[in-house]
């Protein structure tokens, strides 16, 4: 419906958004806690002025949007098809709306300033006038819609946690930087000491880096752990006897449950998750000694070519970049310097470090308020772990326990629980044409799903503080359960959006096409 706005040309953006908000009961200090923007982006916004990506977000909690606008279309895609109806360049639409090409190509990104978006839009000679989405319309919006289900903030973790009041989340699922680097015992002895002082290590500073960082990066995420300081907002805004369940790699997982202890929490177990495809196995001795001569005569000009594109950190589907390195065989090394054959047999077999076929989940709790756990599960809902809801039946019938073991399984342990590794499929699906899912990390669903089934009950608030892609938010959709999720990366919080948006599609029956 419209909102009965007066007709009179000099009506401010901001007062319509304003009557908005007052018609959906939201106070400003609420729309900044669910958008995650500062309370005065908002009085600014009700004011006419700010960003259009602010504008969008906020419109997006109040079920808003610009009349004109069809419901479930991306603000800068839209004005992309009026630019094209009108059948103008770029150029031509920015001239006649008296804007730069730079702020028209921002605008069609769904950036820039609000003054710039109303003056593209009356260059097409349509109102900057704001409308909300039509509830009782049997449309994707209104179904999703219904009651607040999601919502994916794009900032940093702590401080995105401080707008939520304490006790806010029943649990937190969530897969934080791994750190796979070198830590020597000297570089843990001062983050531990860092830590046990009260304060941060500073890794922004330090000689670590991740095995991950590539020369592309600019700033990588998997170049820090997660410290105390965040695990202690994590846990204050949980509930009493809320879970968390963090992922972490088996070489820095006892840091990782350090800095939980650290934060407040209760380390009460472990989930090993087993899979059948890894990293390669580090180093090959044999071929790092039987390079080297290769090398000494590439340098001197004996040989030329050899450099192939290879990538160090395969990925499904191969998206991360590849990087040129020296791709030969133990043949073709010793074709070329044959004096490497004794090398190949002394050294042969010889490797960093064994296949990895698993990573940790750190079971962690905040503490009981009362210290008892029944009397916690009757106030709180949450503290015990619902091993009904997790059962799995075997094929004789008999119903399994939940382990902590869990993953690809052989057959003789898929009764319990199996949860193959995340397939090219679920990784992109529901995402606009042209979008790719990136992230090298993701979670299977149906595992994320088992591990929200096993902490929580219908209708509970999941945090992820790491959201990235939005996996966590899929499975929380799924089984009926609120989410909030934080990123700092850009591209992952509109993967993420678009994925748990489409995931909450299929949970309201919409689609029919099978999970896998």
């Amino acid at each position: 419906m419209n909102f009965p706005f007066p007709s009179d040309a000099t009506v401010s953006l901001g007062s319509q958004l304003r009557s908005i908000r007052h018609a959906q009961r939201f106070t400003q200090r609420r729309v900044a806690q669910v958008t995650g923007l500062d309370l005065d982006t908002v009085a600014g916004l009700e004011a006419g002025k700010g960003t259009v990506g602010s504008l969008v977000r906020v419109l997006d909690t109040l079920n808003g949007r610009i009349a004109g606008q069809p419901e479930g279309a991306v603000l800068g895609e839209w004005l992309r098809e009026l630019r094209h109806a009108r059948g103008l360049s770029l150029q031509q639409a920015a001239a006649i709306a008296k804007i730069s090409k730079p702020t028209a190509i921002k605008l069609e990104r769904s950036t820039g300033q609000i003054a710039s978006l109303f003056a593209l839009l009356t260059a097409y000679g349509q109102p900057l006038r704001l409308v909300t989405i039509n509830r009782e319309a049997n449309s994707w919006h209104s179904i999703v819609r219904a009651q607040p289900t999601f919502t994916v903030h794009h900032g940093d973790a702590i401080a995105v946690l401080r707008q939520f009041e304490s006790e806010h989340f029943d649990a937190c699922v969530t897969d934080p930087p791994y750190a796979l680097g070198d830590f020597t015992p000297k570089l843990v002895t001062e983050i531990v000491q860092a830590w046990a002082e009260g304060r941060d290590f500073d890794f922004a500073n330090s000689a670590f880096r991740s095995y991950l960082q590539q020369d592309w990066y600019q700033d990588h995420w998997d170049d820090a752990l997660p410290q105390p300081s965040l695990w202690r907002e994590v846990c204050r805004s949980l509930k009493p006897g809320g879970h968390a369940f963090v992922f972490a790699a088996p070489r820095t997982a006892d840091l990782v449950a350090l800095s939980l202890r650290l934060g407040g929490f209760e380390v009460r177990d472990q989930i090993a998750r087993i899979f059948k495809t890894g990293l390669r196995l580090g180093m090959d001795v044999a071929k790092v000694l039987a390079k080297r001569p290769v090398m000494a005569r590439k340098r001197s000009g004996q040989i030329v070519g050899l450099l192939a594109e290879r990538r160090r950190f395969p990925t499904p589907g191969g998206r991360v970049p590849p990087r040129a390195g020296l791709a030969l065989t133990p043949e073709k090394i010793m074709e070329i310097a044959p004096e490497t054959a004794p090398i190949f047999e002394r050294f042969s077999g010889i490797r960093g470090s064994l296949k990895p076929a698993h990573d940790v989940i750190i079971v962690a709790r905040k503490p009981l308020r009362r210290g008892n756990l029944a009397d916690n599960v009757l106030e709180y809902g949450v503290g015990g772990m619902d091993v009904r809801a997790t059962y799995l039946k075997a094929q004789d019938g008999q119903s399994r326990l939940p382990m902590n073991v869990i993953g690809e399984l052989s057959e003789e342990f898929h009764p319990y629980f199996y949860a193959p590794r995340v397939s090219v499929r679920e990784r992109d699906r529901y995402l606009p044409a042209g979008m790719k899912n990136t992230h090298p990390t993701l979670k299977p669903i149906e595992l994320l799903r088992w591990l929200l089934r096993l902490s929580t009950q219908s209708g509970a608030a999941i945090l992820d503080p790491f959201c990235g892609s939005g996996s966590t938010g899929c499975a929380a959709i799924m089984e009926e359960r609120k989410f909030i999720g934080i990123e700092r990366e850009a591209e992952y919080v509109e993967v993420a959006r678009a994925r748990v948006a489409g995931w909450a599609t299929h949970s309201n029956g919409r689609d029919s096409e099978p999970l896998r």
